[in-house]
C-alpha cells in the first residue's frame, strides 16, 4: 500500500504490525502532517463493526497521555482503518531491553498510564491490553498509552512463548465478550473468558508495574495454558526482589503494589 492514499492519508511507510493490523506512517495532505494510519486486518464483518464503532469512541478521549485518533473509515474494498496521532520515541517493552528504568521511572510512567486509564473509564472505555509495547516515552519525557479499547484479530491457535512481547490472545464466545490482551498482563477475569471492566486494567497495570521496577515479567510460563494458571493462582516470583524488607531503597508499599495490582479478587480492585 506505499504509495497510495486511503481519503486524504498518503502512505509512505510501513510502521509495524502485530495481531491485530498494519500500522503506516502517513501524511495527512489537508493539513500537511504526519499521522499513524492502522488497518484492521480481520475481513470479518462483526469485528469490522465493532472496530469502527470503538473508534468512533475512543477518538472521543482527549488527555495528554492518551494517543489521540483524529480520524476513522472504511476503505473503497471496506477495510477499517483508523488516524492516529504520530507518537515519536521509544516503548516501554524497549526501555527495559535497554537497561531498565530506576525507581522513580517505573512509578512516574505507570502513574502516568493510570491517569490515561482513569480517563478512558470514565468514558466508559476499557483497553484491555495494557502492556509495555502499547506504552510510548516520547523524546520529552511524556507517556502516551496506544491502543485504546481497539478490538484485536482473533487468534484461535494458543501461543507458545512467554515473551513479553508475546501475540496478543484470543479465544471467541457466543457472547459478545472475547478474551482480549496479552497472556503475561491478562487479568484472571480475561484469563477466565469472563466480562471485563476498568479493573480488568487495574490488574494488567499491576503487572506492567511489577515489571517496570523488577525488570521481569510478574508472570512466565511455557505455555499460555501455564501463565493463565499463574495470573488465576496468583503464584508470584517475590524472590526477585533485592533484599527481604522490599525493593532496595523503596518502601515497601512499592512493592506491595506492585506485585497485588489489586489482583485478588475483581471487587477488591
Amino acid at each position: 500500500m506505499i504509495g497510495q492514499t486511503v481519503s486524504h492519508y498518503r502512505i509512505l511507510e510501513i510502521l509495524g504490525e502485530g495481531g491485530m493490523g498494519v500500522v503506516y506512517l502517513a501524511e495527512d495532505t489537508h493539513l500537511a502532517r504526519r499521522v499513524a494510519l492502522k488497518f484492521l486486518t480481520s475481513s470479518d464483518h462483526q469485528y469490522r463493526a465493532r472496530f469502527l464503532r470503538e473508534a468512533r469512541a475512543v477518538s472521543a478521549l482527549s488527555h495528554p497521555n492518551i494517543a489521540a485518533v483524529f480520524d476513522y473509515g472504511e476503505t473503497a474494498d471496506q477495510q477499517p482503518y483508523i488516524v492516529m496521532e504520530l507518537v515519536k520515541g521509544k516503548t516501554l517493552s524497549k526501555l527495559l531491553r535497554e537497561g531498565g528504568l530506576t525507581l522513580a521511572q517505573a512509578v512516574e510512567f505507570t502513574a502516568a498510564v493510570a491517569e490515561a486509564l482513569s480517563e478512558a473509564h470514565r468514558e466508559g472505555i476499557v483497553h484491555r491490553d495494557i502492556k509495555p509495547s502499547n506504552v510510548i516515552v516520547t523524546e520529552r519525557g511524556k507517556v502516551k498509552v496506544l491502543d485504546f479499547g481497539l478490538v484485536k484479530q482473533l487468534l484461535e491457535e494458543p501461543s507458545r512463548s512467554s515473551d513479553p512481547e508475546a501475540r496478543t490472545l484470543y479465544a471467541v464466545h457466543t457472547r459478545s465478550d472475547v478474551i482480549v490482551g496479552t497472556p503475561l498482563y491478562l487479568s484472571p477475569e480475561q484469563a477466565s473468558g469472563k466480562p471485563v471492566d476498568g479493573r480488568s486494567d487495574l490488574f494488567s497495570l499491576g503487572a506492567l508495574l511489577y515489571e517496570c521496577i523488577a525488570g521481569q515479567s510478574a508472570f512466565s510460563g511455557s505455555s499460555v495454558l501455564e501463565i493463565g494458571a499463574q495470573v488465576i493462582h496468583e503464584h508470584l516470583d517475590l524472590d526477585i526482589f533485592p533484599d527481604e524488607n522490599g525493593l532496595a531503597g523503596a518502601p515497601a508499599d512499592y512493592e506491595h503494589g506492585a506485585i497485588s495490582g489489586g489482583p485478588t479478587g475483581c471487587r477488591q480492585r
